[in-house]
């Protein structure tokens, strides 16, 4: 390489965090992209060795070698000779240079790399954690500031969306949340080439627990709830919360004028749920912060007035107030959770309309978000059948009560639900599902969803004892059948008039994990042809 003063500054530097940035004001030209699988890397790339709980790509140095990579970062000394690090230039290998956070730095590499060009503006960054509703609330936000005439881009669950558009991952193969740091960072510097004025993330705690949104700043943050979940990954319930609270870190600071140095204060705004004492107690840790709930010491209260089905209609205060104004509003989304996360994506939006100058009314905010019909596969109604059919997403237990408490007043006859659970998560996840299953539905069919390397056989069996221990009877209560079509398809041909039909699990997703197999698959496109099929 022939900028050796480049790595140098790098190597002094220990590529992690804010120290690295003075390193990477100027990529030499040779270097071309950032990769941390052996098997992408291409000629010119960077590639960052991870100790992952499955691979550590330490391993594959030679492969990303034979790729042409130009630079290897790694934070480990046993599997890397210490010749790699005691001489970056040795004629006969690659330069590496050693750091202690591995991860950081992917995420500044990255971030420094793919968002070098000088843009016109900083757009206004919203990210968004939680357990549930993070896709909800980024999406209901998006629908709102295009309606009202704002270019948002949306990085989420639901897919990533620029200057109006879905960008498509055509095999389908990457379903992360949150992408990672190459992606993400592509992603981000193309939407601000799209002249993007806000960009919404939805961000899990998979990518705060590693770093991977590090370099961000948040204009505006939101922690939309928090029930036990990803027992899988995280130590404990509290580790979990932890990884969760870190979204604060990344809320963004000002430069003091008075001392020319770097204030602890925070100038972005933290949005939290007033209803999880959890959540709500995280308020005192930032500058400027406001809850949302149903609890009437909220900052920002909201209240359901009427309510049926596909139809309600709220009030909501404002946060501006000493004595908060109140505002009606009316959406097609159901249930108190989704008026949560009205409430959130209102305050966020008016946040941005204040620090921006937009001057949109609160009326104008809350007809904006009105225009917000249906989040897909987020109590997505499956029209055609002589009985409602719908498709949702839930798939944890605090998900699965939610749905089932917002339904349960509307259904007249049978509850007929059809579900599964993801493979490589919690086991407590399933015993969840199973339970309430036996407690809320008249029949459920269980099914595949997701097995990845678990055994389905395995995963259903974890299912049907809890189930079982919960007073459910085969045949009576439950069937197992594992092909996830036919399980939809005797829901429909096992529903009457007046019956609910719910298909659980898998809402907007296009693909199963079955295996090492990606298999298209869409639970609202099935459904839609076997009710034309059977109706």
């Amino acid at each position: 390489m022939s900028n050796n003063n480049w790595i140098n500054r790098l190597s002094q530097g220990k590529p992690a965090g804010q120290r690295l940035l003075e390193s990477l004001k100027d990529f030499p030209k040779e270097i071309t992209g950032i990769a941390f699988d052996s098997r992408l890397v291409q000629p010119g790339n960077i590639f960052v060795c991870l100790q992952g709980t499955q691979v550590n790509s330490n391993k594959y140095i030679h492969q990303a070698e034979n790729n042409g990579a130009a630079l290897i970062v790694s934070d480990d000394t046993e599997l890397l000779d210490e010749g790699y690090f005691s001489n970056p230039f040795a004629s006969d290998r690659v330069p590496a240079i050693y750091t202690r956070k591995a991860r950081t730095a992917l995420s500044y590499l990255s971030w420094a790399f793919y968002d070098k060009s000088s843009f016109r503006a900083d757009p206004f960054h919203i990210g968004i954690t939680g357990t549930d509703g993070k896709s909800s609330t980024a999406y209901i936000i998006y629908t709102a500031l295009r309606e009202l005439g704002v270019n948002a881009a949306l990085i989420s669950t639901l897919g990533v969306f620029i200057d109006g558009k879905e960008i498509i991952d055509e095999d389908q193969k990457i379903r992360l949340t949150t992408p990672d740091p190459p992606e993400l960072f592509q992603l981000i510097a193309q939407a601000k080439k799209s002249d993007s004025d806000v960009i919404i993330l939805e961000i899990t705690s998979h990518a705060l627990q590693f770093d991977k949104v590090n370099p961000i700043d948040l204009d505006c943050a939101i922690f939309t709830s928090f029930s036990p979940d990803h027992q899988e990954f995280h130590e404990d319930e509290d580790d979990y919360f932890n990884a969760k609270t870190k979204i604060i870190n990344l809320i963004r600071r000002y430069d003091s004028s008075a001392s020319g140095k770097l204030s602890y204060r925070k100038t972005g705004h933290l949005i939290l749920n007033a209803d999880n004492e959890k959540i709500a107690k995280l308020r005192s840790l930032v500058h400027n912060a406001s809850t949302i709930g149903f609890n009437t010491a909220a900052d920002v209260p909201i209240a359901k007035i009427e309510e049926s089905l596909f139809q309600t209609r709220y009030q909501i205060g404002s946060y501006e107030f000493d004595e908060k104004g109140l505002f009606s509003g009316q959406t097609k989304l159901m249930g108190d959770f989704n008026l949560m996360n009205i409430g959130m994506a209102f305050e966020a939006i008016t946040q941005f309309n204040h620090e921006w100058n937009k001057d949109f009314s609160y009326e104008k905010i809350l007809h904006a978000i009105e225009t917000c019909f249906n989040i897909p596969g987020r109590l997505e109604q499956i029209d055609g059948a002589p009985f409602n059919v719908i498709v949702d997403y839930a798939h944890t237990p605090d998900a699965f009560e939610k749905v089932l408490n917002t339904l349960g007043k509307y259904i007249k006859d049978r509850l007929i639900v059809v579900f599964g659970c993801a493979g490589e998560r919690s086991k407590d996840r399933r015993f969840g599902l199973g339970r309430l299953a036996a407690e809320q539905a008249n029949m459920s069919i269980l099914t595949e969803e997701d097995s990845r390397s678990e055994s389905i056989h395995d995963i259903v069996q974890d299912i049907e004892n809890q189930m079982k221990e919960s007073g459910a009877i085969e045949g009576d209560n439950y069937k197992i059948i594992l092909d996830r079509k036919e399980a939809i398809k005797f829901a429909l041909e096992y529903a009457a008039e007046d019956d609910f039909v719910l298909i659980l699990g898998k809402g907007h997703e296009k693909s199963i994990e079955s295996g090492s197999e990606i298999i298209p698959w869409d639970d609202r496109e099935i459904t839609k042809k076997l009710i034309e099929d059977l109706f």
